[in-house]
Order: C-alpha cells, then structure tokens, then sequence
C-alpha cells in the first residue's frame, strides 16, 4: 500500500500567490504523490497485488475563492489517480482517492495565516476577511471529524479483498 497527503494548503487569491508557492503546493499535491507511485509499483507489480491510497479532498468538488491553488491541485491529483487506476489495473494494483471533509487538525490555522498573509489586505481584503470568518464558525467546528475518521476510510480499502 502506499498512501499520500499534503498537510497544507497555500491559501489566498491566485494574484497574491507567489508563483513559487504555487509551484510548491503543485510539488506536495501531485507531482509528490506520484513520485511515491514510481517508487513502489514495481514492488506491487511483482507481487501482482497492491493498493495506492491517495488522499485528495471534498474540496476538489467545491473549489473555492482564495484557494485555487490547494483545490486545483487536489483536483488534478484525483484526475492522475483515475488514470493510473486504469493503468494499474491489469498488474493487480488498486487505486483508491480518499475525499476527506473538514477533519479536526491544525490545517485550519495554517491556511488562515496564510490568507491573510497573502490576501487579508489590498484588492482582495474583504473576501479574504470573510473567508476567515467563515473558517472560525464555531458550527463548522462542531461538524468536523476526528483524524480517525480519515484513517478508517483508509484502512477500509487496504484491507478489503
């Protein structure tokens, strides 16, 4: 089994963004995720069995404003993983994509920094300021999950037959 996740997201207008960290969460998202598929499907293909567990995000079908970066490459790593499904297929190897929700880490934090760091003033201030709050609704909150709900999704897929 391998399994990949980026642990963070560069938040804020494409604008705004440095190219360079567009790069970057391009790099972790997907460029990342299949470096780690090279890596171990040789193992996989000579045991004609295995299973790659990519973990993408709900938020790749509901991509929105000041999060382009971490959502379009979250969508375009679901895209590579539905092809190499296909391509794997024949050598008894698996593709599963994981689309967690809103789980309870510090992600949140990180990504509030970092759109206010990027779009919190000039042209883009105010919606940056209202996608903060709406990041900090203490409903929202409520409705997270624990990180072990994540992990069972995973183990799920792993284990079965």
């Amino acid at each position: 089994m391998r399994g990949n996740d980026a642990g963070y997201g560069s938040h804020g207008a494409i604008q705004a963004i440095p190219m360079y960290v567009g790069r970057r969460q391009s790099e972790v998202n997907g460029v990342g995720a299949n470096c780690m598929a090279r890596l171990i499907m040789p193992s996989m293909r000579e045991r004609i069995s295995g299973t790659i567990v990519d973990i993408s995000s709900v938020s790749r079908c509901i991509a929105g404003p000041v999060r382009a970066w971490n959502h379009g490459t979250k969508f375009a790593l679901e895209a590579v993983s539905d092809r190499l499904r296909v391509e794997v297929k024949p050598f008894g190897i698996g593709v599963v994509v994981i689309e967690p929700d809103a789980i309870r880490t510090e992600i949140a934090v990180v990504a509030v920094e970092a759109l206010r760091a990027a779009s919190g003033s000039g042209p883009y201030g105010p919606l940056a300021t209202a996608i903060i709050k709406s990041m900090a609704n203490e409903d929202l909150e409520r409705r997270k999950s624990p990180p072990t709900a994540t992990a069972d999704a995973i183990r799920r897929p792993v284990i079965a037959r």
